[in-house]
């Protein structure tokens, strides 16, 4: 699989993560209560509550957040400071990081959003696995660009 395959396809995956997450609201809605976990703490422990109705909220912040990940991927590379003398390379390999943190981006949103309908904790291990899932891609761009 080429890189420009391989981005798409993490792409798509990323879309069908968080449409799947409204999915799952419109298949629950009936069984979720009136009042949801709407906020977590750093622990991973529930520490709001909220209407039923605000549940939405979550899938439509996660699309937003997600497009504007994919927006940044889709810029020139132009406009791109990448490390070493292959901008062209590095700009292919960077898109694909990007990809890879968008599809983390819209794994956590569509996670929070179960978690909220059930209202289920994260977890204790969320935050550093989300925080590992924006850092170690970028890590290896830098490794793959030097």
């Amino acid at each position: 699989m080429n890189k420009k395959s391989l981005r798409r396809t993490l792409h798509v995956l990323g879309l069908l993560v968080l449409l799947g997450s409204a999915v799952f609201i419109a298949l629950r809605w009936s069984a979720i209560p009136d009042q949801i976990a709407t906020h977590f703490n750093a622990a991973g422990q529930i520490d709001g509550w909220n209407s039923k109705g605000t549940v939405i909220v979550l899938p439509i912040v996660g699309l937003v957040v997600y497009g504007l990940v994919c927006f940044l991927g889709a810029l020139p590379a132009s406009l791109w400071n990448t490390p070493s003398d292959r901008p062209v390379r590095n700009a292919e390999t960077a898109r694909i990081m990007i990809a890879v943190m968008g599809l983390a981006v819209a794994l956590s949103f569509a996670y929070m959003t179960v978690c909220s309908v059930l209202c289920a904790p994260l977890g204790r291990w969320f935050l550093p696995v989300f925080v590992a899932g924006l850092a170690l891609p970028f890590v290896g761009f830098l490794i793959a660009s030097l």
